[in-house]
């Protein structure tokens, strides 16, 4: 069992998903939501 630190945060981004895009191109809404996160202009 893979064990985390409490202090450790998960992001569940759920949404419809066309896994015949490449790796980059299914990583650009992950890295466009944490950018909105980090910027603080996420709506929650």
């Amino acid at each position: 069992m893979i064990t985390l630190p409490a202090s450790s945060r998960i992001w569940r981004i759920a949404g419809i998903t066309d896994l015949r895009n490449g790796f980059y191109r299914l990583t650009s809404p992950v890295l466009n939501t944490l950018k909105l996160l980090v910027l603080g202009t996420a709506v929650s």
